[in-house]
């Protein structure tokens, strides 16, 4: 089988994510390429050597960039190839730009268009092939560690008024510090858990704070457990089985719920079920719960805390000597970083990018207007001819 296809169960297939990772670099040379050779076909009109007195500076500027990279510990052939065809590419745009500039602005719409995307492209092949690797952090409330010239400093998981759930993290970079929040919550909606990661741009890089997972508070003497799920408490291994609900006695307006708990004392199993059920007050009239608890085998006790029939979930409480001494283990946070550098030439390529694609609609725009007219395009050298015409 193909390692680079992954079926689907109804005979489709999908390539799988390292085939792009192997085959977008070498394409993305070869757009480069046509970068470069697409403005020189608006040299057709100027003698040869006068072309190549001109693609001079741009080739200089290549071997300098390349040069440069390689002193930066830049070995990997492709990415020397990205900067060099890179700021050729770059060069030779600019020289278009420079010679379209006499005839008006309108006409640097395209070339301004390529330089955008020569440079976005050089921006995304530098953060992705020279990002640090993904450092794994595991914090407690209140710990700190540092990694990449950054501490980090976990102050626990809070709650937004919208219901999102967020890791409130202090970084600290040596000069100031600041707050990160990257999200990590559950999405009923959704049926997913969202993990948006905390991003702080910088000037030459960008720092990453991805969320990886968050382990609650866990205290051994009072768990919270769904269905089928199992905890040691003390010398007790319990396990919750599913409610016990009386819907019979529902139906008369009494509520009842009990938890199935299997507990293995001494290499033997008994099913307990301790309730929670709504009484009312024979002196006040009022109602309100009590908690029923069970005896375990050893003497100790284990009652119910909280329920949540919705979720199947249910919080317990054991008490006893040897119970209620257990050590609490604390939240834990767990979180990835990284730093990724040249992401403002992301962002600056495709600012330039746009603009240049707007100014080379704009003035398709106004030539089809003259055309449809019965004239020929007067291109306005300024701004203020533009609102003219």
């Amino acid at each position: 089988m193909n390692p680079q296809a992954q079926p689907f169960e109804d005979g489709r297939f999908s390539l799988a994510p390292s085939f792009y990772q192997r085959m977008a670099p070498p394409l993305g040379l070869v757009i480069v390429s046509l970068l470069i050779i697409g403005p020189l076909l608006g040299w057709r009109d100027t003698n040869m050597r006068h072309l190549l007195r001109t693609l001079r500076w741009p080739a200089v500027a290549a071997v300098i960039a390349a040069i440069i990279a390689m002193f930066i510990n830049v070995r990997d052939v492709l990415s020397l190839a990205y900067v060099a065809l890179g700021t050729f590419a770059l060069g030779t745009n600019l020289a278009m730009v420079l010679k379209t500039l006499r005839g008006g602005w309108m006409r640097i719409g395209g070339y301004l268009a390529h330089m955008g995307f020569v440079i976005m492209l050089i921006g995304v092949v530098g953060s992705s092939a020279y990002a640090t690797p993904e450092e794994r952090l595991v914090l407690s409330p209140g710990e700190t560690t540092s990694i990449y010239g950054y501490t980090f400093t976990f102050n626990g998981w809070q709650q937004t008024p919208d219901g999102r759930g967020v890791l409130d993290m202090t970084v600290n970079d040596g000069q100031r510090s600041f707050a990160a929040a990257p999200n990590l919550y559950f999405n009923e909606r959704m049926g997913a858990t969202m993990q948006t990661p905390s991003i702080h741009s910088f000037l030459w890089r960008d720092l990453y704070i991805s969320p990886a997972g968050y382990d609650p508070e866990v205290n051994p003497a009072a768990p919270v457990l769904g269905v089928d799920q199992e905890v040691e408490m003390g010398p007790y291994l319990v396990a919750f089985r599913g409610f016990d609900i009386d819907r019979e006695a529902m139906m008369t307006g009494e509520v009842k719920v009990g938890a199935m708990v299997d507990v293995t004392y001494e290499g033997q199993t008994e099913q307990y079920i301790p309730v929670v059920q709504v009484v009312t007050d024979p002196d006040t009239n009022e109602q309100k719960l009590e908690y029923v608890p069970v005896t375990l085998a050893g003497g100790h006790t284990l009652q119910i805390v909280q329920v949540d029939p919705n979720q199947r979930i249910v919080m317990l409480q054991g008490s006893g000597e040897g119970i209620d001494g257990l050590e609490v283990i604390p939240a834990k946070a767990v979180v990835t970083v990284s730093v990724k550098p040249l992401v403002l030439l992301v962002w600056a390529g495709v600012v330039i990018g746009v603009l240049g694609g707007a100014i080379a609609v704009l003035r398709r725009s106004l030539e089809g207007r003259a055309m449809l007219a019965g004239r020929s395009a007067r291109l306005p050298k300024g701004l203020a001819g533009l609102f003219r015409s």
